[in-house]
């Protein structure tokens, strides 16, 4: 019996057959076997793909339309074409996690690793199968990997490739003899035959207490070496410097040389000599010179200070000042005597007293170089290698507002204490010195002699009343008599002839000749 309904361009294997039968009806000789089946296949594949696309295009069709071996194979065929697709779907979202590797590796239908894992392992499942179940340090064991790179570091050493040079400066820091050095040098080099100069010198480092051997070697005619011919006689790997062109490098040599010594003195002339003279290393390594050269100027300065048997002083107490007032000599001398020399927890000096006494004349006037502030904190102007350090006009409560370090670290020989700058770094200061505070009376003393009305203010007065030695200059007190004319007003004052000056006398004379030749 015929379908009622068919959908469109779809019909039942029957009449497929029928209409074929009825086409070719002098032609059944032609078929054998295999050709009747293969068409029967591939019309019952088209009748299935008719049946899939009408109902992907919402058509509706009754099961009594479809056999029920129709049916069946349907159905085979619906869920093969969904393992299909979820095969394809997961594939491809290893394929986006793996998009870098992709374009390198072929693709394949299977992923890795494996899902299924029984049956045959294919070629491309062999190194999971074999290695899967290891971590990496088991299979590093396993298979002796130099995951640290000691062998590899050795081999390269051993592997280097050949040094070529007749000038050959090197540099180690060992422990063995520089006599040693020289006589395996020496050895290495056939003495006479080749060598035309060569120099080991060393040098203690007071720091670490080991030996820098500085090496020099000069031969006649290039010389090939295929290994670091030094690293085993010092024991340690060596940096080996190797050039052809003498001239070039004494040339760098001495403009190192003329660099480092304006360091010792100036930084900037060092740092526009690196400039000019070598800009390319100027402009790779201007961070590094600059460092160098103001480590340079701060062991210059260090053994200049330390050399210097005296300073020469304006002012030298107590001998420049033999009209100061008793009480004020005896408790100069009493707070000198007891801190002044002491190398920790020393008291600071307060001194509150009017201007144009002496005050500044006399802090100045103490033997060793001196750190003076006056005004805001400039972290250039400290130096930790200064006898003591002196601040003056400085109010008692503005030394944190002019971004000065906290008092009690500056003022109480805290050591190491930590300071900034405007546009710096923050940075380390060593505050070993005895200090020396000179105040104005009246508004400069701020909460230091105010009455403390707070539990906090308490515990501040007496903080600084243990840790201070303060003194208040009574009426009349001075540390030297000034004349009548340096008590005048300045309006009347005038220069002496024997008194210091700038300028030359003449100078408006000269000023008013020229202008008159215009």
């Amino acid at each position: 019996m015929e379908p009622e309904y068919a959908p469109q361009n779809v019909q039942s294997k029957r009449l497929s057959h029928q209409g074929m039968d009825s086409d070719t009806p002098d032609e059944d000789d032609s078929f054998d076997e295999t050709d009747i089946k293969n068409a029967a296949i591939q019309a019952e594949i088209d009748c299935f793909s008719q049946l899939v696309t009408a109902a992907t295009q919402n058509r509706h069709l009754n099961s009594s339309d479809i056999s029920n071996d129709d049916q069946c194979v349907i159905s085979q065929a619906i869920m093969s074409k969904l393992d299909e697709a979820l095969e394809m779907t997961t594939f491809s979202d290893q394929e986006i996690t793996t998009s870098s590797v992709r374009t390198s590796m072929p693709s394949h239908s299977r992923p890795y690793p494996p899902i299924h894992r029984s049956g045959i392992i294919h070629d491309r499942d062999r190194p999971f199968a074999e290695y899967g179940h290891l971590d990496a340090l088991a299979l590093s064991q396993q298979n002796n990997f130099d995951l640290n790179g000691i062998e590899n570091d050795q081999r390269r050493k051993l592997n280097m490739k050949r040094m070529q040079g007749k000038t050959w400066p090197i540099t180690c820091w060992s422990d063995v003899s520089k006599h040693v050095v020289l006589d395996e040098i020496c050895r290495q080099f056939n003495g006479e035959r080749r060598l035309q100069y060569v120099c080991v010198a060393s040098e203690k480092d007071s720091k670490n207490n080991k030996t820098h051997l500085h090496i020099q070697i000069i031969t006649k005619l290039i010389v090939n070496k295929k290994c670091w011919f030094l690293d085993e006689i010092t024991g340690v790997h060596c940096n080996y410097q190797i050039t052809n062109n003498d001239v070039a490098r004494n040339e760098y040599c001495t403009k190192a040389e003329r660099a480092l010594l304006l360091a010792e003195t100036d930084v900037t002339k060092a740092m526009d000599l690196i400039r000019k003279a070598m800009p390319m290393e100027f402009m790779a390594h201007s961070s590094w010179y600059f460092s160098t050269f103001n480590y340079v100027r701060l062991q210059s300065q260090r053994k200049k200070f330390e050399n210097m048997t005296s300073i020469t002083k304006q002012y030298v107490w107590p001998l420049s000042f033999p009209n100061v007032s008793t009480d004020l000599a005896i408790a100069m001398n009493r707070w000198i005597r007891r801190h002044f020399s002491r190398k920790s927890r020393a008291k600071c000096f307060i001194l509150i007293g009017p201007t144009r006494t002496g005050k500044t004349s006399f802090a100045l006037s103490l033997p060793g170089l001196v750190n003076y502030f006056k005004g805001r904190w400039n972290l250039d102007n400290w130096n930790s290698m200064a006898r003591y350090s002196v601040y003056d006009d400085i109010g008692w409560d503005n030394f944190e507002k002019m971004n000065y370090p906290s008092k009690k670290d500056l003022l109480t020989q805290n050591g190491l204490t930590g300071a900034t700058d405007k546009y710096r770094h923050s940075t380390m200061i060593n505050v070993a010195q005895p200090a020396i505070i000179l105040l104005n009376p009246g508004k400069d003393e701020g909460s230091l002699t105010a009455e403390a009305m707070t539990k906090e203010a308490q515990e501040e007065a007496q903080y600084w009343k243990k840790r201070a030695f303060i003194y208040r200059m009574k009426p009349g007190e001075y540390f030297y008599r000034r004349t009548k004319q340096n008590d005048a007003g300045s309006s009347n004052s005038s220069l002496g002839s024997n008194e210091e000056r700038i300028g030359h006398p003449n100078e408006f004379i000269d000023s008013e000749r020229c202008w008159l030749q215009q």
